[in-house]
């Protein structure tokens, strides 16, 4: 309901039972992100944590850009969609173009908040959902 209430699953017709059924049909990366966040996420995070919307968003963005086959990063991985904070969802790899490592998935967190994504190399493929909007301290997204 906070998913509803809060504006982050919206539906053009402005039919609250519309977006209800969204969130619902796990044929969609909307509801696939809801049912992962409802029924399958290990971390288990409270329906009032101010981050609960953080954590949708960023499954929306697992599920919406083909998650399951992205490089380094994927819940396969042990990354993207695992137990712990959001937080700890990124990964370092070697950017030989500049011999340094270069970090990937979410970090940059400012008291719990992701303020950096960035899917260098990860192989993600698809549309960006517009839910990305409800990550109010993100100030860097690179693709």
């Amino acid at each position: 309901n906070r998913l509803l209430k809060e504006g982050v699953v919206e539906d053009d017709t402005d039919d609250s039972e519309s977006a209800k059924l969204k969130l619902l049909d796990t044929t969609t990366p909307l509801g696939q992100a809801f049912h992962w966040i409802v029924f399958d996420d290990l971390f288990q995070i409270d329906p009032e944590d101010e981050h609960l919307i953080q954590r949708f968003v960023l499954a929306l963005i697992y599920f919406s850009n083909g998650g399951e086959n992205w490089n380094y990063i994927s819940e396969a991985d042990g990354v993207w969609l695992s137990n712990r904070s959001e937080c700890d969802w990124a990964f370092e790899i070697p950017d030989t173009s500049i011999g340094e490592m270069h970090g990937i998935g979410a970090f940059g967190c400012i008291n719990g908040t992701v303020t950096l994504l960035d899917f260098f190399e990860v192989n993600l493929v698809g549309t960006i959902p517009p839910e990305i909007g409800h990550l109010r301290g993100l100030k860097y997204l690179g693709l």
